[in-house]
């Protein structure tokens, strides 16, 4: 388990409040660099071209990944739910969060084809503009991602939602890697977040929670205790 000073740090960072006064940014360009990040401009633009049309008393989100166990934007409702035409891995090389420059870590993302099951969740409060701009600074700050609309699937009832796509055009996408290079990465991959295994770990138990049995997350994890084993 992640030591508890890792812990601590990272609920200290993924705030509401480090979000919105931009503590984070600051932080993540300290680590990694400027340059990697999008403008304030930029996110304005992709989140107004996203919802250009869309009721914003009905937004929901499909989470696959951290936004499951730790959304920040307030929710009204939530139930599990399938796409179909992405699948969740991990292909992105994360240098600005759970990783570095020197020593990258890896973070999911969809990508074309398959299914994938997550977590729908709708956005509540009185003002959903400020939780999408609060989603936005999230998820959007380096612009790994593009934002797409898919149907959810449930047994509660079939929601139109946003979600968060691989953006291959983007520096840190890496496509599918080896097991054993991805369990390399999480071993000794670190930054402003905290570190990668702390993400995966939470990732997975954030899945099972809502009896979603992901095999390459837990995969990813046994091989990484079992080099945990040999080292000790």
């Amino acid at each position: 388990m992640p030591a508890k000073a890792d812990e601590d740090f990272h609920e200290t960072i993924l705030s509401r409040e480090l979000l919105v006064n931009g503590t984070l940014h600051s932080r993540i360009a300290q680590a990694a660099g400027l340059g990697l990040l999008w403008t304030s401009e930029q996110m304005r633009r992709s989140l107004s071209e996203t919802m250009e049309g869309i009721d914003q008393s009905n937004v929901w989100i499909f989470a696959y990944g951290s936004l499951i166990w730790n959304p920040i934007f307030q929710v009204a409702l939530k139930r599990t739910a399938r796409i179909y035409g992405y699948h969740r891995g991990f292909y992105l090389s994360s240098v600005v969060g759970r990783g570095n420059p020197e020593q990258p870590g890896i973070m999911l993302a969809l990508d074309a084809g398959g299914s994938c099951d997550g977590v729908v969740l709708k956005i509540g409060g009185d003002d959903v503009q400020t939780e999408l701009e609060l989603l936005w600074k999230r998820e959007m700050l380096a612009g790994s991602y593009h934002p797409r609309w898919v149907m959810g699937r449930s047994s509660e009832g079939d929601v139109r939602a946003l979600t968060f796509v691989a953006n291959r055009g983007a520096p840190n996408y890496i496509g599918r890697i080896s097991d054993e290079e991805a369990a390399r990465r999480l071993m000794i991959a670190r930054g402003p977040l905290g570190s990668n295994l702390d993400y995966v770990r939470r990732t997975h138990a954030g899945l099972e929670t809502h009896g979603i049995h992901d095999r390459n997350v837990a995969r990813l994890l046994l091989a990484c205790d079992a080099s945990q084993c040999k080292g000790s």
